[in-house]
């Protein structure tokens, strides 16, 4: 894998800084933080660094460990990460989806 250039490290360091810290609140935070690291890496043609900006935002105990807790092949991509983060999260999507299901099924 090539190295990022001074200019690319300097952008991602600046995407992880606007991104800010992610402190935990479930639902909708959840899901809006998964759509800023995604606009913020997308703008600056970084898509490939999405979980380093994921790592390096998490400013929750609890959810550090569960992060460090993934196998490797997941917290490096990105779908997999983003996927079990939200699920994990429940938000409102999760819970509405549930929802549907349960609904279905009683029907």
């Amino acid at each position: 894998m090539v190295g990022l250039t001074a200019a690319a490290q300097n952008e991602r360091t600046r995407i992880v800084k606007k991104v800010g810290a992610y402190t935990g609140k479930m639902g909708t935070a959840a899901h809006l933080y998964i759509k800023k690291i995604e606009r913020q890496c997308q703008a600056s043609n970084l898509e490939n660094q999405m979980c380093y900006v994921f790592q390096n935002t998490l400013e929750n105990a609890d959810i550090e460990e569960w992060y460090w807790d993934l196998p490797e092949d997941v917290r490096s991509t990105w779908q997999e990460l983003k996927d079990r983060f939200l699920s994990m999260q429940k938000p409102v999507e999760c819970q509405m989806e549930l929802r549907e299901r349960w609904e279905q099924e009683t029907n």
